[in-house]
């Protein structure tokens, strides 16, 4: 007896250059919908059984942390169940997408790095001037250092 409704990750294409990773959706035995993902993978690297990256590429544990996340998200939806057509699982699908692969707005790295880029523009409330100080910028660019500092030691 299968077990419905089945997520799954595949790739549609062996050949030898980077391919999308598709997200399969199993509704019932009949009813399956299927969606790209922003995920670009070299099909030597895929493994089918397990549905992941192979742990010997490089961005393995980013991308399969990736789907991992697409999947719990997926799997929280209470209304996944009834979706009826395949363009209403592909807007599911690019909403996760966007929130979670592409933005990422999550992270402490990107925050710095986006104030550091929006200093010119941004205005001081207390003094009405626009742009930050040169000090202000330079602890946001020395902050984002001692975090990237942390993320190589964390993996060591």
């Amino acid at each position: 007896m299968l077990d419905f409704p089945k997520i799954e990750f595949r790739l549609l294409s062996v050949q030898k250059r980077k391919v999308r990773i598709y997200i399969f959706f199993h509704v019932s035995v009949r009813k399956k919908f299927k969606s790209p993902l922003p995920l670009f993978i070299n099909p030597s690297f895929w493994d089918a059984k397990k549905q992941e990256v192979i742990s010997s590429y490089k961005e393995s544990k980013t991308i399969n942390e990736n789907l991992k996340i697409i999947r719990d998200q997926l799997e929280k939806r209470e209304d996944i169940e009834y979706l009826n057509d395949n363009k209403s699982f592909r807007y599911v699908v690019k909403k996760l997408s966007s929130k979670y692969l592409i933005d990422n707005i999550l992270t402490i790295k990107s925050a710095a790095q986006r104030y550091i880029n929006l200093a010119p523009t941004k205005k001081n409330i207390r003094t009405g001037s626009i742009g930050l100080r040169l000090n202000t910028i330079k602890r946001y660019e020395y902050f984002k250092k001692i975090y990237e500092k942390f993320e190589i030691d964390k993996e060591l």
